[in-house]
């Protein structure tokens, strides 16, 4: 299984979705038909605002990442990101927002996790722990998660997690998922167009930058 726009650039907005799948670029099934056409998506640019950013603002690039905590689709695409961050951090900034599937026990209360890790200032850490943690999820606990992301109050982050009402950010994001008809495969919008077919490679997103870097240059 295995770009928001600043003074003078254009920045390429890339909406990354993931859901579990077979195959690193296969169909996931969703409710109904899935719509694997390219279609343009409104408000995309909101999508920036909205979410947890990780990396400069000012990269040429911003992903914003849809993810589910427990779905394998998702580490997989979140280590290539990590991987092509780490080589070039002025690159790429990647804003996630939470799209935690009904079907997996663990997705929900990993996206509070991550929430209450960001009341601390500590949400890319956490990101990046619980990615790292998946299959382990329900065998560690999320204290101990947190404490490998460096959370520096645990006993605060311990109530956090236990309150059990709904995380506004969360229900946010699900929302605003619903609202632009995501489908049930990985999906790509760039300026506002959804492409549904496949993932971005790690060679589609060093594309993605040139084409930025010579569009900031005209």
């Amino acid at each position: 299984m295995t770009g928001v726009a600043a003074t003078c650039a254009v920045v390429v907005t890339v909406v990354v979705v993931y859901q579990q799948f077979t195959t690193h670029n296969a169909t996931v099934a969703a409710r109904g038909a899935p719509r694997r056409e390219n279609r343009s998506v409104a408000d995309w640019d909101l999508q920036v605002e909205a979410g947890r950013r990780i990396g400069a603002a000012s990269a040429p690039l911003t992903i914003v990442y849809y993810g589910d905590f427990e779905c394998p689709a998702c580490k997989g695409f979140t280590q290539m990101v990590e991987q092509f961050r780490k080589e070039k951090p002025e690159d790429l900034s990647v804003v996630f927002r939470h799209l935690p599937l009904a079907y997996h026990r663990f997705a929900y209360p990993s996206a509070r996790a991550a929430e209450c890790a960001a009341d601390q200032e500590r949400f890319e850490a956490m990101y990046q722990a619980l990615y790292s943690v998946q299959d382990s999820l329900g065998l560690l606990s999320f204290r101990e998660i947190a404490r490998r992301a460096a959370v520096p109050n645990l006993e605060r982050f311990d109530r956090c997690v236990a309150d059990t009402a709904k995380v506004l950010r969360i229900e946010r994001d699900l929302a605003a998922a619903k609202a632009a008809d995501l489908p049930g495969t990985p999906g790509v919008i760039i300026a506002g167009t959804l492409y549904a077919e496949k993932l971005p490679t790690a060679s589609d997103l060093d594309q993605m930058v040139r084409d930025a870097r010579a569009r900031r240059r005209e």
